[in-house]
């Protein structure tokens, strides 16, 4: 369930908004909400350790207190605070998605020199730096009593940009950092020549030595 008249589009624009007001990049904040609520501003999960998770961006009721909200299941604050805790902890770690993503998941307190994500914190990771490509279907979180689950879907939206005018527009590499697209070939989603992750492909700027070679070659032929 929803709030009055607000669709899974209402709360998506809301968290648009949200991100271009905190400085956040789009689909890292859709892609937390997708992830922890299914953009569903009525979720709520009771964890092991007394406290509660709330709403769209499932809000621990310790941060609810410490970013000072005053109603977690309103859906426009709790997108606010959900926002402006990623832009804090994208701030606190210079712009590495992959430890703020990490410490929104499981705290700032476990992220460091020698550690690793638990599998919960894993999984969230892959699924926000992935989004929209993630897929349509919402995973429920562990322990979530009112997720968004595997049978609810939402249809993700992907916002564009343009890298080389947009400093929030980014790609995510391997080790959780921000990349360009247009510069990186190794970058997903560059059309620069090589396939991404997995380094496999040639780049572009292998494709211009080989081509350098032949034509030294071809001139000591002659």
């Amino acid at each position: 369930m929803r709030g009055l008249g607000q669709t899974a589009a209402d709360i998506q624009a809301m968290i648009v908004a949200a991100a271009a007001q905190y400085g956040v990049p789009a689909n890292i904040a859709l892609g937390v909400a997708a992830h922890e609520s299914c953009f569903n501003p009525a979720a709520t999960n009771v964890n092991t350790n007394g406290t509660t998770d709330y709403g769209v961006m499932q809000l621990n009721s310790t941060t609810v207190q410490t970013l000072g909200i005053a109603d977690p299941m309103d859906p426009q604050q709790n997108i606010n605070g959900g926002v402006q805790l990623l832009a804090n902890l994208l701030a606190q770690y210079g712009g590495n998605t992959y430890n703020a993503l990490w410490a929104y998941a499981s705290g700032s307190g476990n992220v460091g020199p020698g550690k690793t994500p638990n599998t919960i914190a894993a999984n969230f990771i892959a699924y926000v730096t992935q989004y929209p490509n993630s897929g349509a279907n919402c995973p429920l979180a562990p322990g979530s009593s009112t997720g968004g689950g595997a049978s609810s879907t939402a249809a993700p939206i992907s916002v564009p940009c343009d890298p080389t005018s947009d400093p929030t527009c980014t790609g995510i590499d391997v080790n959780g950092n921000p990349c360009d697209p247009t510069l990186d070939p190794t970058c997903p989603g560059s059309s620069l020549g090589g396939s991404g992750a997995d380094g496999t492909g040639v780049s572009g700027g292998t494709i211009a030595l080989i081509a350098v070679v032949a034509v030294v070659v071809l001139w000591l032929w002659e």
